[in-house]
This record gives structure tokens, sequence and C-alpha cells, in this order.
């Protein structure tokens, strides 16, 4: 599920997992002790979050996986989801999304977390649909989304449940570079070993990212009860049927 590999200074993780790279219980258990690694290497200075598809960054949360959960479960693997987007953001290192191809729903939401995100030219979707599915962005996806493109850009971006064209994505914040095909992963290593050269980084990411987890840690008792409230819905339920009958093939 997961393909690590060291250039430099720099850390590679590229998702594996079939041809979408949904977020399972699988992949998330590859990737929550990579991270860790990462953190604790005095070697790697620097982190890149890639795909080996050539379809997908990631489509996001696997339904064939976790639509047949039952509640306790199923708020099991939720906790895991928001606890590996939460090791993305408090990283103290820099953390580097190259995104080839489409970053959608919970995709989206693992790219929102890291420091950076570059994209390539192209048909590359980018974007979180989750009100389409009777569900709302978790509270940690929200907190990240709305310190990235302020509140307006965040209203639309979440209740309108569109899908973003690179150029489109970087006009209101949701990627930082649009680069030409094939250019997003040397980029990214480059960005990330550049950054990850300063012995300050690690404290100017802290004081960013402190009021998104903080706000987090808060509430997530609450609003992690309502989505799962939501996810158990009839209308939802429904819904997200639906969208496993078109889910792409492993």
């Amino acid at each position: 599920m997961l393909n690590i590999h060291d250039e430099g200074p720099v850390r590679i993780l590229e998702l594996a997992h079939g041809t979408a790279n949904p977020i399972g219980p699988g992949l998330i258990a590859a990737l929550r002790p990579a991270l860790a690694e990462v953190m604790g290497s005095a070697a790697v200075r620097g982190l890149v979050l890639a795909s080996a598809s050539r379809r997908f960054f990631s489509i996001g949360f696997d339904l064939p996986a976790i639509l047949p959960l039952e509640r306790p479960a199923m708020a099991a693997f939720f906790q895991e989801a928001n606890a590996l987007w939460r090791d993305l953001l408090s990283m103290p290192k820099p953390v580097v999304a190259a995104i080839e191809r489409h970053a959608v729903a919970g995709g989206c939401i693992t790219a929102l977390c890291c420091d950076h995100r570059i994209v390539e030219e192209g048909r590359v979707l980018v974007g979180v649909n989750e009100i389409k599915l009777g569900l709302p962005n978790p509270l940690l996806a929200d907190s990240a989304l709305r310190s990235l493109v302020g509140g307006r850009a965040a209203r639309d971006v979440i209740s309108m449940g569109e899908f973003y064209d690179p150029q489109a994505a970087r006009a209101i914040g949701l990627v930082d570079t649009v680069v030409p095909e094939g250019q997003s992963r040397s980029q990214a290593m480059e960005l990330a070993a550049r950054l990850g050269e300063s012995g300050a980084y690690a404290a100017i990411k802290r004081i960013r990212v402190a009021p998104i987890l903080e706000e987090y840690d808060r509430r997530r008792a609450f609003e992690d009860e309502a989505f799962l409230d939501l996810w158990f819905s009839g209308d939802t339920r429904r819904r997200l049927q639906e969208a496993l009958s078109r889910f792409p093939e492993r």
C-alpha cells in the first residue's frame, strides 16, 4: 500500500493502494507508522506525499471497506482517519503533496493537511464533495481549509461540493503551485529539502497550526458524533450506496 524511498534528505511516501488509493484501515495502518518514522529520523528533513497511480492521488474514503462497518467500528476508523490528518498537520518537518492526478474528498483533505500542494496541469481535479454525499466536512479538514483559503472561499468549496481544475484550485488557494505535467514530484522534493534546511521550521509550523489543532481537540467529541449520526442516516446511506456503485475497481 505504500512505497517508501529517500532522495537525499527528503523521504517520499508514495501511496500504492490500487488505481484510486482509497483511504481505508489498511492504508492508514501503513501511513501512520511511516509518518512516525519520518518524525523520529534526524536524517530526514522533509517529506513528499505522492501517488504510484496514474489516475488518482486519492479518491478519498475506501467505501467498499468501510461502508459495511457498524457504528462502533466506523467510529474507530473515523478516529484513525482524523489521527492521520492530525499527524500530517503536526509533523514538525515540511510535508509537500505532489498531486499528479485527482485528489478528491478524503484525498483532498489529506493534501490539505500537508504544508504545500503542487499540482500538475491537465485533467486533474481537486476538491471536497462530502455535502453531495449528505456529510459535513470533518472538523479538522474544515479548519485546515479555512486557514488556507479564508472563510468565504471555504464556505463555497464546502457548500457547493465542486471539483476544481488546477488553475481554478490555484486561484482560490486550494493548491499552491501549478506545474507542467511530470514536474510536481521533483519540485515537491526541492521545496521540502529547502524548507527543511531551517532549524526554525518546526517552531514556525507549530505556531501556524496550533489554532487548528486546539479547535479540533476542543470540539472533536461532539463533531465526530455528529458526523457519525449523518453517516448512518437513511439519506446519506442511500447516497453512499450510489457512490459505491461507481467506485473504481482495485
